[in-house]
């Protein structure tokens, strides 16, 4: 039973994480070109350390 509880939670875990990074990505490409630099900012001082 505690095995069940748990699989269900993952599993509504992972729906959740699934749809805020759908939110977040409509978001993300609704903001692209404000984004753009800024991302590529970020990952250019990730390329650095």
């Amino acid at each position: 039973m505690v095995v069940l509880e748990s699989e269900q939670l993952s599993i509504i875990k992972r729906i959740k994480c699934y749809i805020s990074h759908k939110k977040r990505k409509e978001i993300r490409d609704k903001n692209l070109p404000l984004n753009y630099h800024k991302n590529t900012l970020i990952k250019i001082q990730e390329l650095q350390y």
